[in-house]
């Protein structure tokens, strides 16, 4: 059957794949041979093909070697294709020979289909011609790897090469941190922050709110439920003037101007950058009702979540947005949550209490979180792009020679390696995480553990 087929589109092609690597990788990621019709193209193509998966230089002998002895037209053909020009946009050129290769595709399925018409036996010409007519509706995928998507995903790869584009990459303000999550606080991703109670949860979102307002240029939400917006808002204070809570809260009268003049400019400061909002709980009254439908807090979450643009949102009300605890339920809120953020691009930091049974594990003394200590864990393995624990080892262990350290325990990222933790010193009087790091072999030396009547 004669072919109607554009091969000098193919030569074209061939030209920008041998001459530019980005063209080379575009076309590797968008063709397989098989859209080659041209014989002596199809040889070169697998040749290439063959050598990149080998890391091997694109050149003459290369292309010879790995030919498996077909013809390719030898050094003077391939001389003749590096002549061309490079197009300008090789996405058209693509997109052609994939059109192309599809209309010859479907027009041989169609003479297939008339030939299963005129059978003698109707219920096998029937059954012949719905699988053609099946095959048919799949034409315009053959010979794509991903389509239109990875011609999409080359797009933006190369607009971020180029700095064209903002990174995926969005920093945690944690260099440690950042070193290990592939992605940070990508945008439309989720984030799920878990521990027991005590374990400096909310301090640790306190700090890195202070760290992202400092090092980034990203919108900030912060909703805090379990002790309200004062309380955080008397956190940060002490975070980010080194006074104490404790001051802030039962001493404001001996505050003197020069400490009381730095509170009030260090929050003006961070507020009146409209970067920053810490903002009410949208459920509260139907926590306060006790007429919660997890639909109906979705749609509040998401209304403000709409209402302004914001890069990275904490929210501390997870523990009440998920009232109802059956597995469907929880799945089903994490699933909305999780479109709600990628609706919007903003990155959602989950606070989550991890279940209570960790606190039964009399055997473990250190009694670190790990995933099987969150809710219906299976739903947070599939929505969270990472998982982060909070744990510190002496609120069990409370005479230690290692300090008050917290851990931040990578236990899980879907584009990543996990099992990693950052450690700091830990100031709940301020408030702060000092010298955040890796963890040594030093900070997980066993701290100290005192029986009864031995002080």
């Amino acid at each position: 059957m004669a072919k109607p087929y554009n091969l000098s589109n193919e030569q074209i092609v061939l030209a920008a794949i041998l001459q530019d690597e980005g063209c080379r990788n575009r076309a590797l990621i968008s063709l397989s041979p098989n859209v080659f019709f041209g014989k002596k193209h199809k040889v070169i193509f697998r040749a290439i093909t063959k050598c990149v998966a080998r890391n091997l230089e694109i050149d003459d002998n290369s292309i010879a070697l790995h030919s498996g002895g077909e013809k390719f037209g030898g050094i003077d053909f391939l001389d003749n294709l590096r002549s061309l020009l490079v197009p300008v946009e090789l996405k058209e050129h693509i997109g052609m020979m994939k059109r192309d290769f599809a209309l010859i595709q479907a027009k041989e399925q169609a003479e297939e289909l008339i030939d299963a018409i005129d059978d003698v036996d109707y219920s096998d010409a029937v059954k012949r011609a719905s699988s053609i007519l099946t095959s048919l509706r799949d034409v315009p995928a053959i010979g794509s790897r991903g389509g239109d998507s990875a011609e999409t995903w080359i797009d933006d790869f190369e607009a971020r090469r180029k700095g064209e584009k903002e990174l995926i990459f969005v920093s945690t303000g944690y260099k440690p941190l950042d070193e290990w999550l592939t992605e940070g606080y990508a945008p439309g991703n989720m984030t799920v922050l878990a521990g027991r109670p005590r374990m400096g949860k909310t301090m640790f979102v306190v700090d890195s709110v202070k760290r992202l307002l400092r090092k980034s240029e990203k919108n900030i939400l912060v909703v805090p439920l379990e002790k309200g917006r004062d309380y955080f808002l008397t956190m940060l204070a002490s975070n980010l003037t080194g006074i104490s809570t404790e001051r802030l809260i039962k001493e404001p009268e001996e505050i003197d101007k020069h400490d009381a003049k730095r509170v009030k400019s260090a929050l003006r400061k961070v507020f009146d950058s409209g970067r920053l909002v810490v903002a009410d709980s949208p459920v509260r009254d139907l926590v306060r009702a006790g007429s919660w439908d997890n639909e109906q807090a979705l749609d509040r979450m998401g209304d403000l979540l709409s209402s302004s643009h914001y890069d990275v949102a904490f929210w501390d009300l997870w523990q009440r947005a998920l009232r109802k605890t059956d597995p469907d339920s929880i799945s089903a809120t994490l699933d909305g949550f999780y479109e709600i953020g990628q609706s919007v691009g903003t990155h959602n930091v989950i606070v989550q209490q991890v279940h209570r049974r960790a606190e039964d594990r009399k055997f473990d003394k250190v009694r670190r979180p790990s995933l099987i200590d969150l809710k219906q864990s299976g739903a947070y393995e599939e929505f969270a792009d990472a998982v982060l624990f909070v744990h510190r080892e002496k609120v069990f262990k409370r005479f230690s020679t290692k300090g008050d350290l917290i851990e931040i325990i990578l236990s899980k990222q879907k584009l990543g390696i996990a099992d990693v933790t950052m450690v700091a010193d830990f100031k709940p009087q301020f408030c702060r995480l000092k010298k955040p790091r890796m963890q040594t072999a030093e900070d997980r030396r066993p701290a100290m553990n005192f029986k009864e009547g031995e002080i």
